[in-house]
């Protein structure tokens, strides 16, 4: 059963007639990369401290732990989205402002701030998201881990196919289910933007070969993660109604990782570095947007994602 992330809120647009129609849309994954500018840059440091990237790392080697021991983890990880996130940020924080200033927009102007709400939900940019891990072995070759990251709790288990011991290296395979908790911030670069309802799953399936001495920890594998969100946002114009939306989409997260560890038998310092492709197309239909009714876009585009931390067995 996929996990879920809510994030409600009882209040609408104020003074918006039940009359508003409401914009209904498909959210594949997200877009490709463009021209950033000194002020998408600038707001990208802000989104990076505030929001937080779904977890692509896993900070464990290819090899389960023996029966009855434990497994920690403890670092910081960092999103670098190479769509066209920095584009968007800066186009939807222009148009925020004309419209918080009491301008009306133009249709496309409304989708452009759409379409900023969009990229940014699928994947923010983040810097020093923490990433904590705890694991337990209670069968010999079988994990049970819960994680901390993105932030999103993470609920996993994971079976070791092969052993060093009798075969070339180690490999092992898995599967995470996550449950986000957190909300974007939209109003630090977006105010007309508002989020009234947030819901998104998250599943992985981990497999990676290693192997491992007492001083060296070395794993690497493909790396597989959808997700799945649906979602209500609106926009609070001054000089017209709200414009009211509602999303639902999935991303595909399909690419490779490999790590390293450098320690001393229970305790190590660790490098990962991930990197996917995100597949998917969005189709928009937004009958409130008369000229404009329906779209249909290709949101492709690649994350590479870091992450530092330590390691431990006992």
């Amino acid at each position: 059963m996929p996990a879920i992330v809510r994030v409600d809120s009882s209040r609408g647009p104020v003074g918006a007639p039940e009359s508003v129609e409401r914009a209904r849309f498909e959210i594949g994954a997200m877009p490709r990369c463009r021209a950033s500018s000194p002020c998408a840059a600038a707001t990208l440091c802000l989104v990076c401290l505030s929001a937080c990237a779904p977890s692509l790392s896993t900070f464990h080697t290819a090899a389960v732990p023996p029966k009855g021991h434990f497994a920690a983890a403890l670092g910081m990880e960092g999103s670098i989205p190479t769509g066209s996130l920095l584009s968007a940020i800066d186009t939807g924080k222009s148009v925020g402002k004309k419209a918080a200033s009491g301008q009306s927009l133009t249709s496309e102007e409304k989708w452009e701030v759409f379409d900023a709400g969009m990229k940014l939900l699928l994947n923010p940019p983040s810097f020093f998201s923490y990433h904590v891990r705890l694991a337990y072995v209670p069968i010999e070759r079988l994990e049970v881990s819960l994680r901390y990251a993105g932030p999103a709790l993470r609920l996993a288990t994971r079976y070791q196919l092969l052993d060093r011991a009798t075969a070339p290296f180690d490999m092992s395979a898995g599967l995470g289910i996550s449950c986000f908790t957190y909300e974007i911030p939209f109003a630090d670069y977006i105010p007309v933007l508002k989020l009234d309802d947030f819901t998104r799953w998250q599943l992985d399936v981990p497999l990676l070969i290693g192997v491992q001495n007492r001083w060296f920890r070395a794993w690497t594998g493909p790396r597989f993660v959808a997700t799945f969100f649906d979602t209500n946002m609106h926009l609070d114009l001054v000089a017209e109604e709200p414009v009211l939306a509602s999303m639902s989409g999935k991303a595909y997260y399909v690419g490779g990782q490999g790590g390293l560890g450098f320690g001393y038998r229970f305790v190590f310092v660790a490098f990962e570095l991930t990197i996917t492709r995100i597949l998917g197309s969005a189709r928009f239909d937004a009958p409130a947007i008369t000229d404009a009714p329906a779209r249909t876009l290709d949101l492709s585009g690649f994350v590479i994602y870091p992450s530092l931390g330590l390691m431990g067995e006992f």
